[in-house]
């Protein structure tokens, strides 16, 4: 059974008729030294069925990892809810890797969101055929964390557990952490990816046109 925070993508063909998935290169175009596919240009030939979704704060992967897996008809697996227990307390590195393994267990194909690499190292990505990495500017992100967190704390959102609710700090650490990041990331995750199929992402616009061609690739294999 899967756990309470894997969401099982909707899906409209019985797994027995689905086609099968191939995990090769599915983005051509132009490609630097590191083998990302940027941006959503090129011909995609085919989706993996093992995803993970990174990007810094607000870049929206939730969003896009669950639209994913209801193409892919695979669970979505949202690692903030593994890693932020009752009142934000947070899971230790050993409690976060188990359970990932949790999550992913006897599961052929799956969407993760999330990044958690100080804790998790490569552990998941080395899982995946294909990371899809939504690299949005800073201009974009900085906005959208106040916007979004506003509009929690406004509501009084819970999020994950009993307990856990936005506040203006929790503001000022987001953006703060995002600031820290965001440069660095890009200098120290593509030699993390070790030759994977890597889909690059710049924009919101990138990312909905990238999402379309799934979705259209998906339809015609069916």
């Amino acid at each position: 059974m899967l756990p309470a925070h894997a969401r099982t993508a909707a899906c409209t063909q019985p797994s027995s008729t689905r086609p099968a998935v191939p995990p090769d290169r599915f983005v051509t175009g132009p490609v630097d030294h590191t083998r990302l596919h940027e941006g959503s240009s090129g011909t995609v030939a085919g989706v993996a069925s093992r995803v993970a979704v990174i990007g810094s704060c607000c870049s929206g992967k939730t969003t896009l990892a669950g639209q994913l897996a209801d193409v892919l008809c695979v669970p979505h697996i949202e690692l903030d809810a593994l890693h932020h227990g009752p009142s934000w307390r947070e899971a230790t590195a050993e409690e976060l890797r188990a359970r990932v393994d949790e999550a992913l267990a006897g599961l052929d194909g799956w969407v993760t969101d999330g990044n958690y690499m100080g804790k998790l190292g490569t552990r998941l990505i080395d899982r995946a055929d294909t990371i899809v990495w939504l690299d949005l500017p800073l201009r974009t992100l900085l906005p959208r964390i106040y916007r979004r967190s506003r509009r929690r704390m406004r509501d009084r959102v819970e999020l994950w557990h009993p307990g856990n609710f936005e506040t203006w700090h929790g503001i000022w650490l987001l953006s703060t952490y995002t600031l820290r990041t965001h440069h660095r990331r890009r200098r120290y995750w593509p030699p993390r990816f070790g030759g994977k199929n890597v889909v690059r992402l710049r924009s919101s616009r990138e990312a909905d046109t990238w999402l379309a061609e799934q979705r259209r690739q998906t339809a015609h294999r069916s």
